[in-house]
């Protein structure tokens, strides 16, 4: 019976080994065509970029334990300058990636779009896929300009492990894509990813303007729209996986995939707990201030 089990399991490692080095030769071998062209797509510029985001993240704990004072006062306008690009940077993504995808989905009625490692046919698609992935990429890189902002004024609650983990995690995801297979099933991930940015950013730059703040009641519907884009991403990426474990051909990596999904998920359940903690908790104090007042004021008019 040992020797059995030993066979089976030889055979599954093997057959898993098979498959692994099968991926690896037909999706993470070679840079896709087009990507070659882009600049900071390279080994070494992810290699960089986690560099550069740790020395950022130990800068800011070291000035954390210190307690030392903003280095940037006030900086309204500097935040203005970075918000309104930001707004216009997510809404241009979100529209190269919502018509690229849609385009195909309409033309093929395909939703789980392959991931495409060479050029095919209809050249111009995918530049312009490349370009969209690319763009998405590069807009990771300019979200580290958030942890900067948040050490130089010292916002030490808003350094948090979800902030540091999203920041520092979703370049790889992006970068991966760029470099080995930016058309098709990525575009996902952007198209709603960007339109959620687009929104955040927008809330930043309003709150720059003390005028506006009775307007922006729907600062926790940001976080709930976040929440949707996490289930939305891994319903639509369990449907892919299912449909290629079925047997359906449908040219997707089945390691990006499933890592998709267990990323989307573990979003999921850190935004949940912050939205748990920053919102029901501070609605929770509410009210409990709210029927402490009102007992004071019971009791005043019994007197």
């Amino acid at each position: 019976m040992n020797e059995i089990n030993g066979t089976n399991s030889e055979k599954a490692f093997g057959s898993l080994y098979e498959y692994l080095t099968w991926e690896k030769t037909n999706f993470y071998t070679n840079v896709f065509p087009l990507s070659e062209k882009y600049p900071m797509v390279g080994m070494d510029s992810i290699i960089a970029a986690e560099v550069i985001y740790a020395i950022l993240l130990w800068w800011g704990m070291s000035r954390m334990k210190a307690d030392k004072k903003p280095l940037i006062q006030d900086g309204r306008w500097a935040l203005r300058v970075y918000n309104a690009f930001q707004v216009l940077l997510s809404g241009y993504i979100s529209y190269l990636a919502t018509s690229t995808y849609f385009k195909k989905l309409l033309k093929s009625g395909i939703v789980c779009q392959p991931m495409k490692v060479e050029i095919e046919s209809d050249r111009d698609s995918y530049e312009w896929e490349t370009y969209t992935c690319w763009l998405f990429y590069m807009s990771k890189w300019l979200d580290y300009m958030d942890t900067f902002f948040i050490i130089a004024r010292s916002k030490w609650r808003q350094l948090s492990f979800l902030h540091c983990f999203h920041h520092s995690s979703m370049i790889v995801l992006t970068w991966i894509a760029t470099r080995y297979h930016p058309c098709g099933y990525f575009l996902i991930a952007a198209q709603l990813n960007a339109p959620v940015h687009t929104v955040m950013y927008f809330y930043y730059l309003c709150s720059s303007f003390p005028s506006l703040a009775p307007f922006l009641w729907w600062k926790n519907y940001i976080t709930t729209i976040q929440l949707l884009q996490f289930v939305t991403g891994v319903i639509i990426s369990i449907y892919c996986f299912c449909r290629q474990a079925m047997g359906e051909s449908m040219g997707l990596s089945f390691f990006f995939v499933m890592t998709f999904i267990l990323y989307g998920i573990t979003l999921f359940a850190l935004f949940k707990a912050f939205y748990d903690q920053t919102y029901k908790a501070a609605k929770k104090a509410a009210a409990q201030k709210a029927a402490a007042q009102n007992a004071g004021t019971g009791s005043k008019k019994e007197m």
